[in-house]
């Protein structure tokens, strides 16, 4: 079955995931689409209970079985869709490759994280980065306190420089659809080795005045299509990572694009792998492609509905 309108939604049973489910299940309703529950795994899991039966001496979570884990975070689901909107899989492979495998059928990948201590983190690591780094479409980091945040009505967009338009034009469409103010957000900072000698010769205060002019240049030439959005550009001398967590701190969604210059789909480098750590808010890492990802429902899935359109594909 094709998912290509659908959101997928990684699940394993944490906390984390339950807030990605939420967070795209929400998603899949403001912009019509469908949710795709998927759960890899790997090693030998039964799929019922009578794994229990089975092998009454191997000792086994019963809430970590892999339709348990699905029966869950489709409950967690229905809260939002109906039940013909949502689908399900049980994926028996490693967490990376299953989650790319239903990326690629997907319009885009939603994935929780569980906050873990820098050493934890540094023994066992973290699914999300590999995941968002090889994706062929947009991955959604959802924390698992996100929740808890207020609504903000606040989109941040990190940008690098002018090349940036087509993430821009993201951020605009996902601001006209939640009602939010969109700020694009660009840090920047020089080596501590070099600061002083740099900012010595630089003139930085016109140089700060032709990068937000420039930026407001390339917002200019998108806004006629987003009439109602208010968007601003804001320039901050910090490290970059640092500059963005803190701005997601503040933000309902935060939206940061892949490098460019690696095969197939990009590469994400050191920014983004520490930002997905530290974010406080749902933060979209896209791929690196030339022109925006559509994430609404087709015409045809709109004329329809989701579940017909998957069931035709």
């Amino acid at each position: 079955m094709s998912h290509r309108d659908w959101i997928a939604v990684g699940v394993d049973g944490t906390a984390g995931s339950r807030a990605a489910t939420r967070w795209a299940a929400r998603e899949a309703d403001k912009l019509g689409l469908g949710l795709f529950l998927v759960h890899a795994y790997a090693g030998y899991h039964a799929m019922g209970s009578f794994y229990l039966a089975a092998y009454p001496l191997t000792p086994v979570d019963d809430a970590m079985l892999p339709q348990n884990i699905l029966d869950d975070a489709v409950r967690v689901a229905e809260e939002i869709l109906p039940r013909d909107r949502i689908d399900t899989s049980a994926l028996r492979t490693d967490a990376r490759s299953g989650l790319l495998q239903a990326a690629a059928d997907a319009r885009m990948l939603a994935l929780g994280d569980e906050t873990h201590p820098a050493m934890s983190r540094m023994v066992t690591g973290s699914v999300v980065a590999p995941v968002a780094a090889h994706a062929p479409v947009p991955v959604v980091a959802v924390p698992a306190n996100w929740e808890d945040a207020p609504e903000r009505r606040s989109i941040v967009v990190g940008v690098k420089s002018a090349e940036s338009a087509p993430l821009i034009r993201h951020g605009f469409q996902l601001a006209a659809r939640h009602g939010a103010h969109l700020t694009v957000l660009h840090a920047w900072e020089f080596l501590a080795m070099y600061d002083d000698a740099i900012a010595g010769h630089a003139d930085l205060p016109n140089w700060e005045q032709r990068a937000t002019a420039n930026l407001t240049a390339l917002l200019d030439t998108i806004r006629p299509d987003f009439p109602g959005v208010d968007a601003e550009v804001r320039l901050v001398r910090d490290q970059p990572a640092r500059a963005l967590v803190d701005a997601s701190a503040e933000a309902d969604l935060l939206l940061i694009t892949r490098r460019p210059h690696a095969f197939p789909f990009g590469h994400l480098g050191g920014t983004g792998r520490a930002v997905l750590r530290e974010t406080r808010c749902p933060t979209v890492v896209y791929p690196p492609t030339a022109e925006p990802i559509e994430l609404t429902a087709t015409a045809e899935a709109a004329r329809y509905g989701v579940g017909d359109v998957a069931s035709r594909s």
